[in-house]
């Protein structure tokens, strides 16, 4: 399998922990801090020292939280959930770190809050500008005025430009660059980018980082302390052992894609079949059944292939599929050892 697909500077929180899910060969759905559920994900991540509790993602009584989650880049850009569902501002919320997902009945769909405004309401700018480093909005300015001052923001622009869907999850600059703390930050309706003058261990080859707006909101006790309770492990009838015989999931799925190849060549795969890495047309999954078909689109470029699910693998999401090398070339570079795809199931 490749290696070096956690984005650490998309994961990695502002003075936080640093919170990673480690791919170890041979670990199971069992051993695993996370699980496929009948309509969505059970995650352990940020749950704490909680004796397995955690917080589940779902599709239950219509709200398509799993979907959404999904749609909007996953644990890749949200990071994981931090809480339970529960109210704001009249809407049925749920908190990850990045960000809270609030679902808008009239749209059938999620969207993100303004964080950084939710958080400039309820009084936390000086304590964010203190002890987060997040500039001060800079109050009224027309959309042309943000524009220009992410289009002369440097690395802070490259980093924006190079993410999917940005404008959706950042939405408009609230402040122009400043300097604060050791970083040059700009603040967003929806979160924060840092470039650091020094290098840390949470951030990228180019000093690049993302506040975790989710967090932020909920040091600032700004989520019902009720939602923040982490849950018991779902009852196993609702639970789908990810190892065995995966997920029944009609949705589309957003995630990332990596390949294996020359070691697993010629092994026996999940569904008896030796694996040939030089057949475009087999991938592992642990979302999906076995024999399975699924269109597999990469983000980048719309380029797609169809697979079947022939194998299971030692990984969980954000990584949907393990792809065999030769179908992971057809889409991409196989030096890339990662890219963000689209999964959908098809007859």
């Amino acid at each position: 399998m490749s290696s070096g697909w956690i984005n650490r500077w998309l994961l990695a929180g502002v003075l936080a922990s640093l919170l990673t899910a480690c791919l170890v060969a041979g670990t199971t759905a069992n051993e695993s801090e996370d699980y496929a559920l009948e309509t969505g994900w059970f995650f352990r991540q940020a749950a704490g020292e909680s004796n397995g509790r955690g917080f589940a993602i779902t599709n239950e009584n219509s709200i398509r939280f799993w979907s959404e989650f999904n749609r909007l880049g996953g644990v890749e850009y949200l990071g994981y959930p931090i809480s339970r569902r529960f109210y704001l501002d009249g809407f049925i919320s749920q908190a990850t770190q990045r960000g809270i997902l609030q679902w808008r009945p009239e749209l059938g769909e999620a969207q993100l809050l303004n964080a950084m405004e939710f958080l400039t309401r309820i009084g936390a700018d000086d304590s964010l500008a203190k002890h987060k480093f997040v500039p001060y909005p800079a109050g009224a300015a027309d959309e042309s005025t943000r524009a220009s001052w992410l289009a002369t923001s440097g690395p802070i622009r490259d980093a924006f430009n190079a993410i999917d869907h940005a404008p959706t999850l950042f939405g408009l600059p609230l402040s122009p660059i400043a300097e604060i703390g050791g970083a040059r930050a700009m603040r967003f309706q929806r979160g924060v980018i840092y470039v650091w003058n020094d290098r840390h261990p949470w951030v990228n080859e180019d000093g690049v980082s993302f506040a975790n707006a989710g967090e932020f909101i909920k040091e600032a006790r700004g989520i019902p302390d009720a939602a923040l309770v982490a849950e018991n492990p779902p009852a196993a009838r609702n639970r789908r052992d990810a190892s065995r015989a995966g997920r029944r999931d009609d949705t589309r799925i957003s995630g990332v894609a990596t390949w294996y190849g020359q070691y697993f060549h010629g092994r026996s795969m999940a569904n008896g079949e030796p694996y040939d890495m030089w057949d475009p047309s087999t991938a592992a999954s642990n979302t999906h059944r076995l024999g399975t078909y699924l269109r597999v689109t990469r983000v980048a470029t719309g380029k797609s292939i169809v697979v079947r699910v022939t194998d299971r693998g030692a990984f969980r999401m954000p990584i949907v599929v393990d792809l065999s090398y030769a179908a992971f070339s057809s889409l991409a570079d196989p030096s890339d050892g990662v890219i963000r795809i689209v999964v959908e199931p098809i007859d």
